[in-house]
């Protein structure tokens, strides 16, 4: 007989969670299954083989289990640090972000209206802090380090040695929103309004064209006025809190929240068509089970994605399958960890477990 299980962990500024695996002697042949949960708490079980299978068989599904757990970011490591001992280690830029928090229609009025806020737009890119660090670098939602255009990379090196930004990359430009490094000093905790001011001095200073600040509203009158502009064709708008520090991660905080005119998400490409140009497209459960919704188009603008690519795609809303969806293109900021079943927007409040 043979037995192998695993414990994995995850810990981030928002989670600190545990995944098991094993596989395990069951009547004439074995399974695999799964506990998952909080930390310290009670561990939701499941299966992954509903029937015995040959050890081979198990095998393959238990790897494939512990494969996509690790993909995530687990780890053996009881730190739960993500990319700890794995592939990406040398890629950690230590960049962490804070994640906006999605608010419905029904609450953009009291944001515009108090003035504890300030509102920007909400760029159509990807997430993209840099740093000036020995060399110039790029670093994406993941915190992992990827190359910047050379063009972007120059102007980041013309910021004083040390300085931090998070920023939107749209095409060959940065829209800086906000300044956790000043140089050597760590300016993260200060409030939103002065991180923002630096920000304007830091960009002032190197006076460069494709890193621009995200211009920012004021006040009720002005944050209307951008509102009602964005809502004309832009993808979003993003509100702040001026005293509040920068937290990073998905603390799902009301410091920082978005409200986006069109629902997108980050999904898997789970078949390409033969002879159309489509896919179909999946996401996970908190199990780790796969969730289908449904094909979608690829227009003759976009390259047709592989099997296994992260894209993003815009929506109406999901019933069983994305209605009114629209391909993206490739999202190369995102892994696996971040095609949930939690980030859909569904047309009936209820969904199936």
């Amino acid at each position: 007989m043979q037995n192998e299980s695993v414990t994995l962990y995850y810990r981030d500024h928002a989670s600190d969670k545990v995944y098991q695996a094993q596989i395990a002697p069951e009547a004439d042949g074995f399974a695999v299954r799964f506990q998952y949960g909080r930390r310290g708490s009670t561990l939701t079980a499941g299966t992954k083989t509903p029937a015995p299978l040959p050890f081979e068989k198990a095998k393959k599904i238990y790897d494939a289990l512990v494969k996509s757990k690790t993909a995530k970011g687990y780890t053996p490591s009881e730190g739960g640090v993500p990319y700890q001992a794995s592939v990406d280690e040398a890629r950690v830029t230590g960049l962490d972000v804070q994640v906006l928090t999605p608010v419905a229609e029904s609450e953009v009025t009291s944001y515009i209206s108090n003035d504890a806020y300030v509102a920007q737009e909400k760029y159509d890119g990807e997430r993209r802090p840099v740093a000036n660090r020995q060399t110039a670098i790029g670093s994406n939602k993941r915190g992992l380090e990827i190359a910047l255009p050379i063009a972007l990379a120059e102007s980041v090196a013309l910021l004083l040695p040390g300085t931090e930004l998070d920023c939107e990359q749209v095409g060959d430009k940065l829209y800086a929103f906000d300044l956790l490094r000043d140089g050597e000093n760590n300016v993260r905790q200060l409030p939103y309004i002065t991180r923002y001011g630096l920000l304007l001095e830091a960009l002032r200073r190197v006076g460069v064209s494709n890193i621009e600040t995200a211009p920012t509203a004021f006040g009720t009158s002005a944050k209307r006025a951008l509102f009602e502009r964005l809502k004309a064709g832009k993808e979003g708008i993003v509100f702040k809190r001026g005293d509040a520090p920068y937290k990073p991660g998905n603390g799902k905080n009301l410091d920082q929240v978005k409200f986006k005119f069109v629902e997108s998400a980050t999904v898997e490409v789970a078949t390409v068509h033969a002879s159309k140009r489509s896919v179909t497209v999946q996401v996970y459960d908190d199990a780790g089970n796969v969730v289908t919704l449904g094909s979608v188009s690829v227009g003759v603008d976009k390259d047709i994605p592989a099997l296994g690519d992260i894209v993003e795609i815009q929506y109406l809303y999901c019933m069983a399958s994305l209605i009114q969806s629209v391909y993206l293109g490739k999202r190369t900021d995102q892994n696996r960890a971040s095609c949930t079943v939690a980030q859909l927007k569904y047309k009936s409040a209820t969904i199936a477990a």
